[in-house]
């Protein structure tokens, strides 16, 4: 995958990926809080979800200040998502009957982890109608490694169970 030649091939840090995913999925809604906060010089800790939604906020900020609070809310959306797909593919390959090795594991996470980063970044921020390639790019590599692990583990959990 693409850390391969990076990761330990001794210390099994792949568990890793879900602490690392947390923060990737709370990021942009701190984000939003914050800017939230920044923008209407009021926020509400009440009931965050509700009186801090973008649309609620319309009329108290600027077009592009909007904008922002709506992709941010997306990015954090999506995030959730992609963390119920992430999250059994990471654990089915730490069944003994898997066959994965450290390095696999450890590759598998540090991409994982990497493409959402960079899909939740180009996200929150894509402005540019050139972005949006990149940012399909690295929504579809994470898939892509996602489906193609989920595959490769069944198959070989199938075969020695």
């Amino acid at each position: 995958m693409l850390f391969e030649s990076m990761v330990s091939s001794t210390t099994d840090y792949s568990l890793y990926m879900i602490p690392a995913l947390w923060v990737v999925w709370m990021a942009p809604q701190v984000a939003r809080a914050v800017l939230t906060s920044r923008f209407t010089q009021q926020y509400s800790s009440a009931q965050p979800r509700v009186e801090n939604d973008p649309a609620l906020l319309r009329g108290k900020v600027t077009q592009s200040q909007y904008n922002l609070l709506v992709r941010l809310k997306s990015a954090h959306e999506n995030s959730l998502e992609f963390m119920v797909l992430a999250m059994p593919v990471l654990l089915m390959q730490h069944l003994p009957m898997a066959g994965t090795t450290i390095v696999s594991r450890n590759d598998f996470a540090a991409s994982i982890v990497a493409l959402r980063a960079a899909y939740v970044v180009i996200y929150a921020t894509q402005f540019a109608a050139g972005l949006a390639k990149l940012r399909s790019v690295a929504w579809m590599g994470g898939i892509f490694i996602l489906v193609r692990t989920a595959i490769r583990v069944a198959g070989d959990i199938s075969r020695k169970a």
